[in-house]
């Protein structure tokens, strides 16, 4: 992730080693509707996208709000594969 809104000094930037759970992104986007950020996924980079660019989306990915309260991601190294 390389900003949210007009704030580029989140930690993700500062450790460009690590990433966030595409799933988490969508849900802090659905949780913020207001909310605008950039970031790169599979090599292809998206400029200030909120969740009525991503709504089908969000939509289509996401579990019900009550579910989705039980459910915690970390940030993911990216420098190791992962380990399965």
């Amino acid at each position: 992730m390389t900003a949210i809104g007009d704030k580029t000094e989140i930690s993700e930037i500062e450790m460009p080693a690590f990433g966030r759970v595409y799933y988490d992104v969508l849900a802090g986007l659905a949780a913020n509707p207001d909310r605008r950020l950039s970031f790169t996924l599979n090599g292809e980079t998206f400029e200030n996208v909120g969740w009525s660019d991503l709504q089908d989306q969000i939509d289509q990915t996401l579990h019900h709000p009550l579910i989705r309260k039980l459910v915690h991601f970390h940030v993911v190294s990216l420098a190791q594969p992962p380990c399965f």
